[in-house]
């Protein structure tokens, strides 16, 4: 039920974006996020990320350190999707990552 709950307000979030209405977006997706980390829903976390750290570069709220942060935790759940090493490896090798 709570997944469902997050997936409306997420939606909600995202209509909010696409109409210029930041803040109201904003708000509504920084309830998804908190409440998605509190209860582990890793499934829709790197659309819910992309948006937060859209949404905070158009509210000129982010910072380099905190863009990197994103796109650090966005390749992490891209990773979690990997189904075998070889997988692993080709989408490390696709963004020039080195370990």
């Amino acid at each position: 039920m709570k997944q469902l709950y997050y997936g409306i307000l997420y939606k909600i979030a995202e209509q909010n974006y696409q109409k210029y209405n930041y803040g109201d977006a904003y708000s509504a997706l920084q309830k998804v996020y908190t409440g998605m980390t509190e209860h582990y829903f890793v499934k829709s976390m790197k659309e819910v990320l992309e948006l937060k750290m859209a949404l905070e570069e158009k509210m000129n709220h982010l910072t380099a350190e905190e863009e990197q942060d994103y796109k650090n935790k966005i390749m992490a759940l891209e990773l979690l999707k990997c189904t075998d090493e070889k997988e692993m490896l080709a989408y490390m090798e696709e963004k020039n990552v080195r370990i």
